[in-house]
């Protein structure tokens, strides 16, 4: 245990020296050296998985509580790839997080081959607008969810990441994806749309979730549509860790033998 809580300490310090880099560096000259983290928050998102890896480890201990206990359900959100796969990823994405387009560009392109479109893996997507920095956020998720209502998910998907602003003119989105006009000007003023959003945001918080982009990883539950979470990845990651992660569920037959992959 004491082991455990001072690799939790050490984590924590790092990131939080990663942070106060940050704000220092925003002030200085840069100094430029061999060591230069080519993006902060790339690494910043790492140090958070490490957290989140071994609270779960103080979790299983019996030390730290678990907020997080639980299915996730995953029946009619949007998705790609068998709703029969054994492995279910969950995004969580902000369609004004640039590192939410740079994985939908990259890595997922990865997975499509190489998971999706082999039925290992049915890719969901779930909404997490931070409100909080992203303006344009909370009408992108609007927007996408009533593309969804016309199955239409994936095309307003690239959209936005091209051009999240592009909210601010929705005809012209149900213009260019060849969506019914009348139906989507209605859906995203309707009230129930923005629930919807709402609640999968609240999953996120329920999982301890605060950035873009963050996976959920776990084998499907014997009701179909719901997995149980066993891998919280966050931050960009490229396709090696995703499939240490398959890999590592796909050999297990009890849920929480494994939290995140190396």
């Amino acid at each position: 245990m004491r082991v455990l809580m001072r690799r939790l300490f050490i984590v924590a310090c790092l990131t939080t020296a990663s942070l106060f880099s940050s704000v220092r560096a925003s002030q200085a000259p840069p100094r430029p050296t061999a060591s230069t983290l080519e993006n902060p928050q790339d690494e910043i998102g790492k140090l958070r998985g490490e957290l989140f890896e071994l609270r779960q480890q103080l979790i299983r201990k019996g030390i730290l509580s678990d907020r997080s206990e639980g299915p996730l359900p995953v029946a009619g959100r949007p998705s790609a790839g068998d709703n029969g796969a054994p492995v279910i990823i969950v995004e969580f994405v902000d369609f004004e997080c640039p590192f939410c387009a740079r994985h939908s560009r990259t890595t997922l392109q990865q997975l499509r081959t190489r998971y999706i479109a082999t039925k290992v893996v049915q890719y969901v997507i779930k909404n997490l607008p931070l409100e909080g920095i992203h303006t344009f956020a909370l009408r992108g998720a609007v927007a996408a969810e009533c593309g969804h209502r016309q199955s239409n998910y994936w095309p307003i998907h690239e959209l936005l990441f091209d051009s999240p602003r592009r909210v601010t003119d929705v005809g012209s989105i149900a213009l260019d994806i060849g969506l019914e006009r009348t139906f989507f000007d209605k859906c995203v003023t309707d009230p129930s749309i923005t629930a919807q959003v709402r609640q999968d945001m609240a999953e996120a918080e329920r999982l301890a979730i605060q950035g873009t982009p963050s996976f959920v990883l776990g084998k499907r539950l014997a009701d179909g549509i719901s997995m149980q979470p066993q891998v919280i990845l966050s931050g960009l990651q490229p396709i090696e860790r995703f499939s240490a992660a398959i890999d590592a569920i796909l050999s297990t037959t009890v849920v929480h033998d494994i939290n995140t992959a190396k």
